[in-house]
């Protein structure tokens, strides 16, 4: 039986995305709960400029070094 050891990427050189969402609508709270009317459902809002969520045109990048350590510090301009 042969055990990887080596987990992640592998070495080279990678473009980044980054993205983050907040609800904002859902409905699920103590006070507004109501059998009768149906939940409103959640509703995401992206909090980072949509450029950041596509490789295409992010221009962030990450290198993966064989044995890292890997760190990659991101700057977001916008």
């Amino acid at each position: 039986m042969t055990v990887k050891t080596d987990d992640g990427a592998m070495p080279g050189e990678y473009r980044v995305t980054v993205s983050k969402t907040v609800d904002e609508g859902a409905t699920t709270t103590t006070a507004q709960f109501d059998m009768a009317a149906p939940a409103k459902p959640a509703k995401y809002k992206s909090v980072i400029p949509q450029k950041y969520s596509k490789p295409e045109t992010s221009g962030l990048t990450a290198t993966v070094k064989k044995g890292g350590p890997n760190k990659a510090d991101l700057v977001l301009t916008e």
